[in-house]
């Protein structure tokens, strides 16, 4: 955009005086036209003298049908060729940073082409991705109740030992007692 408007600042009047000054394009005159041309030719007597000093440029009896409407091929055109060369220049200029614009935005296009239907690929599967989550989440929660709960039995478990242990050394030491000893010899006791 701002090569464009730099563009127009330094080309805006050429390209408008190009606009504006006649084509390259030859009309043909319609018969009327072509009619009053023959009407204003008029022929001198001196006209047959062929010498180069006797004719003027712009001399009616030089013009023919063919020279008055095609631009001679030897003399200057009506338009400026580098002016029009310029123009032909900026416009292919232009040309290519709009094809490059378009390449840009193609490749944007697919880009984004792919991204979405990646995305759209991770939406297809998201319900299940949330059935899994909230399994996982439920299988979780069991864990770690069950995590507890053996936690807690060791605890339980670790106090009945400790007091398994404390009973069986109060009976060694009830075993140790002398009345047990006795008691066994006797009978009254067993072991």
């Amino acid at each position: 955009m701002r090569l464009e408007n730099l563009l127009n600042q330094i080309f805006g009047d050429e390209l408008d005086r190009a606009l504006a000054a006649p084509s390259n394009i030859v009309e043909f005159p319609l018969a009327q036209e072509l009619a009053s041309y023959h009407e204003e030719v008029v022929i001198k007597s001196e006209t047959l003298d062929f010498s180069p000093e006797a004719f003027d440029l712009h001399d009616p009896v030089l013009e023919t049908d063919l020279t008055r409407f095609t631009p001679s091929i030897i003399g200057n055109d009506d338009f400026d060729g580098s002016h029009l060369q310029l123009v032909i220049d900026a416009q292919q200029g232009q040309l290519v940073e709009l094809r490059e614009q378009v390449k840009q935005r193609d490749f944007l296009i697919r880009c984004h082409t792919v991204d979405l239907a990646a995305k759209d690929d991770q939406l297809k599967y998201m319900p299940e991705l949330l059935d899994k989550a909230l399994q996982m989440a439920t299988v979780d929660a069991a864990n770690q109740i069950l995590t507890t709960d053996l936690t807690v039995e060791k605890m339980v478990n670790e106090e009945l030992n400790q007091e398994l242990n404390a009973a069986k050394a109060e009976l060694a030491s009830l075993n140790n007692h002398l009345l047990v000893k006795f008691g066994r010899i006797i009978g009254l006791i067993s072991q």
